[in-house]
């Protein structure tokens, strides 16, 4: 059945854009408390401040079974659309001016795009980041975890969430006697050995009974 994660009286707006742990055990997602508002440090901050008195959506984690919010993120900027690493040591994020990074304890955020804030995609192995960042969505990019090597995608104008193709599990070797033959037809199943109905032997008999 359904489980209520989060509390309304603690996270009241913006509550979505959930992720789960690459290990199953917390839910990311985006949120905004329910305070009277959060003062916005002026441009000299570095974080697209503006001084103006508003609220903005903050980072947090819950785990997956319920329980206590942790929040990552506590400062005047809008962060949303989080995406774990695949190891799930590492978070990005949409942020003011660009896509952030931080460890997944919500230190050491740290921008490594300077251009329209997009929602981020982790590749399955984790070099790689995605994202739109043309507001009108028809332009991505595709570049390291550092922000290195940004190379840009074409793509149908207003896309805007990107997704990567899943890494297919490693296949199995076939038992030699299972490979197919070189004409590619399928291996031939083994006929069931009959069971021996013939009476035991005078030898066989009284080995057995000793």
């Amino acid at each position: 059945g359904m489980v209520l994660l989060t509390d309304w009286d603690v996270i009241r707006r913006q509550n979505g854009a959930p992720k789960w742990s690459p290990d199953g055990t917390l839910i990311l997602f985006q949120g905004m408390e329910p305070s009277p508002v959060d003062f916005r440090a002026g441009p000299a901050d570095g974080r697209g401040g503006t001084g103006a008195a508003t609220r903005t959506p903050d980072l947090y984690t819950v785990p997956a079974a319920g329980g206590a919010l942790t929040r990552l993120t506590n400062d005047a900027m809008n962060n949303f659309f989080p995406d774990w690493s695949p190891d799930g040591s590492q978070i990005a994020f949409g942020g003011e001016g660009g896509i952030w990074v931080m460890s997944a304890d919500g230190t050491g955020a740290h921008k490594i795009t300077a251009d329209h804030p997009g929602i981020p995609a982790w590749s399955p192995d984790g070099k790689k980041i995605a994202y739109t960042d043309d507001p009108g969505g028809n332009i991505s990019y595709v570049m390291d975890p550092d922000g290195g090597n940004k190379t840009a995608i074409q793509l149908p104008a207003y896309t805007r969430i990107l997704d990567w193709q899943p890494v297919p599990p490693t296949k199995v070797p076939a038992k030699s006697d299972e490979k197919t033959s070189g004409s590619g037809s399928p291996p031939r199943a083994k006929p069931p050995v009959a069971p021996d109905e013939r009476p035991p032997s005078r030898r066989s008999e009284t080995a057995w009974r000793s």
